[in-house]
């Protein structure tokens, strides 16, 4: 009877394993995170696709061992590591990680953690331009396997919302789009404007006799 119900355990657990470890099907956990850059495109575009200054202004992820040149075509599928640091505080883990692909033309860069079992994360930044001097970023993360389905990621998004609170700060610090003119407004002292509102009588214009 122990014998069966043990069996009985380790096929649920196989079928429970199975069935997480899909990622092929609707992620279990997404996050969608935005934020405007009060930057051209090409600026916030710029700080992203430099895989070597995220560390300036990410203080929760960076990139190792990958090749993105500057403006020509990145290969895809790459392989290399990640830094992330849970709490931003300066203590990182390194794991594998696959870049999956940058498009300098479309704006957009995708990358994959892939820890057995435990988790499947699909993350990517998407620009668009809002107007010439701003940028819309938006972070989707997808989230499968057992830390996902214990809400053990992909329950909350403060890393992303720092991540691009990060960027905005270092891109709008960096930019060399001019602020907006202020106009300035002079107003006309009341004095000198009651002096010239105020009639002329027949005593001040005529001479006295």
């Amino acid at each position: 009877m122990l014998f069966i119900i043990n069996s009985l355990i380790a096929v649920l657990l196989g079928v429970g394993v199975f069935y997480v470890n899909q990622t092929d099907k609707a992620p279990f956990s997404t996050l969608t995170t935005e934020t405007t850059v009060n930057a051209p495109i090409a600026d916030v575009w710029a700080a992203i696709a430099n895989l070597d200054s995220w560390k300036e202004w990410n203080r929760y992820e960076a990139f190792t061992g990958f090749n993105v040149s500057a403006h020509g075509p990145v290969p895809e599928n790459q392989s290399g590591y990640i830094e992330f640091s849970l709490r931003g505080d300066g203590k990182y883990l390194t794991y594998p990680l696959t870049l999956d692909s940058v498009s300098h033309d479309s704006h957009f860069i995708q990358w994959t953690a892939n820890v057995p079992v435990l988790l499947f994360a699909r993350h990517s930044l998407k620009l668009d331009q809002v107007s010439e001097t701003e940028t819309r970023v938006t972070d989707v993360e997808h989230f499968w396997r057992l830390a996902a389905v214990l809400k053990l990621a992909g329950a909350e998004n403060s890393l992303n919302q720092g991540m691009l609170t990060g960027l905005k700060s270092f891109v709008e610090g960096r930019s060399t789009t001019p602020a907006p003119a202020v106009e300035e407004v002079v107003q006309q002292p009341e004095s000198d404007a009651s002096a010239q509102d105020l009639p002329v009588t027949q005593a001040e214009s005529e001479p006295a006799l």
